[in-house]
């Protein structure tokens, strides 16, 4: 009886992993000359924040958003995107220690004595104080991403033209052209006698 638990919760666990494969194509594998001018869809769901879609495909991992922007060559817009990405890996990180000092310090509390709790206490307080933190990160990151999904909308909708792409070094600006030599001026006015 122990050993048929014990295979039922390994087929439980190793279906519980697996990941749904979506026959659709996702925005990394077009074109990015085609992905400009389909504007991408914003949904706000209740539960889960913003939802974004590419023609019926949800756009979910920062490298799908990087497909579809980095092409645009534009700095603001790449400006939202990595900094909706750097604020999203500090509020995991800061989640993750937040959880664990609520977590020992709830452990702590609930089996120490009294006379101990103290440093439970403040590593509880100081775990949720963290979780804070990284919920208003977590936010701004999504405030970030809304505003770069807005902005490449506007390019998509035809208001925002795609700039060229910057060139490689300083001379490829420089005109080309024959050197002209500045030619002496006579002056009219008469000069010292």
């Amino acid at each position: 009886m122990r050993i048929l638990v014990q295979r039922t919760l390994f087929v439980f666990l190793i279906l519980s992993c697996a990941v749904p494969v979506r026959p659709q194509t996702s925005a990394a594998t077009l074109d990015p000359s085609t992905v400009i001018g389909h504007p991408v869809r914003i949904e706000y769901l209740a539960i889960g924040g913003f939802r974004y879609d590419l023609d019926c495909s949800p756009l979910t991992g920062y490298k799908e958003f990087e497909d579809l922007i980095y092409p645009l060559n534009d700095f603001e817009t790449t400006r939202f995107l990595k900094g909706s990405e750097a604020s999203k890996d500090n509020s995991r990180i800061l989640g993750l220690a937040g959880l664990l000092g609520v977590t020992v310090g709830m452990i702590g509390l609930l089996t120490a004595p009294s006379n101990e709790q103290t440093p439970f206490w403040i590593s509880s307080i100081g775990g949720g104080l963290l979780w804070d933190i990284s919920a208003l990160l977590g936010s701004e990151s999504e405030a970030a991403k809304f505003n770069c999904v807005q902005r490449y909308n506007r390019f998509a909708d035809g208001k925002e033209q795609i700039l060229p792409k910057t060139p490689q070094d300083e001379k490829s600006l420089l005109p080309v052209g024959p050197a002209s030599v500045p030619t002496p001026v006579a002056s009219s006015t008469p000069g010292p006698k």
